[in-house]
């Protein structure tokens, strides 16, 4: 049965604002392990909309042979409330076939109507231009990571369903909380969730649709762990300390 109400949200940890973190990125099948991307993840103090807010910036940038598949680098900023991590505003630089589009994604709260756009940064064409309407908590994926780091983890009792906005597409998908970990890391207290995605994944092909998240039960609350399950291999991602 999935939960019937939001689970409750807690504040930005402060000492999480002012901050970046890196991570490794390794593709995994069986025995072969190869490094593919170091990404990074910086959180500052914003204003957006008038609210306190942060700015969440997310930064993947490919390494060896993998720069050839994922085209160089990857960069998107989102916007959420300081005081419940809501989601306010994502922008991100996206070069499809060479041309740079501008995406960006307007919140305007819950319930409410959420605008996405793409905008042809060359001669402003805007070659994308919907409203989805809130009938569930919808998110970008940087803002599922800031929801997920800022749940207080007790209130989530059953699974929880929202929605991850992809390309013209609202997606639905399962939070699981998973328990208290302390094995995955050794020294750190963690909370483990699970993201299960029934319709389809993250990738083109339609996996990526089981997502397990490894997150500081206090303190920064960053993530430490990352592991997304394709159909027959996995991407994990881990904080270098």
């Amino acid at each position: 049965m999935l939960l019937a109400q939001e689970p409750e949200r807690l504040p930005v940890p402060a000492e999480a604002v002012g901050t970046s973190v890196q991570y490794d990125v390794r593709f995994v099948r069986g025995a072969f392990r190869a490094k593919m991307a170091r990404a990074t993840i910086g959180l500052n103090s914003a204003l957006r909309d008038k609210k306190e807010a942060v700015s969440v910036s997310f930064s993947v940038r490919a390494v060896n042979l993998f720069r050839l598949l994922m085209k160089g680098e990857y960069n998107v900023t989102t916007f959420c409330e300081r005081e419940n991590a809501a989601p306010l505003y994502y922008t991100s630089l996206i070069k499809p076939k060479g041309r740079t589009l501008h995406h960006e994604i307007f919140y305007t709260g819950y319930p409410g109507v959420i605008k996405m756009t793409k905008t042809a940064v060359d001669d402003g064409e805007k070659v994308l231009d919907i409203d989805f309407e809130q009938d569930g908590l919808s998110m970008d994926l940087a803002s599922v990571y800031m929801f997920i780091r800022s749940l207080k983890p007790e209130s989530l009792s059953s699974p929880f369903r929202f929605y991850v906005l992809m390309t013209q597409a609202k997606v639905p998908a399962d939070l699981y909380y998973m328990g208290m970990d302390s094995e995955f890391w050794p020294g750190k207290s963690l909370v483990h969730y699970k993201i299960l995605m029934p319709q389809r994944g993250l990738m083109e092909d339609g996996s990526g649709n089981e997502l397990h998240v490894w997150m500081e039960a206090d303190g920064r609350k960053e993530m430490v762990g990352l592991d997304i399950k394709l159909s027959k291999a996995h991407v994990e991602a881990r904080l270098r300390e």
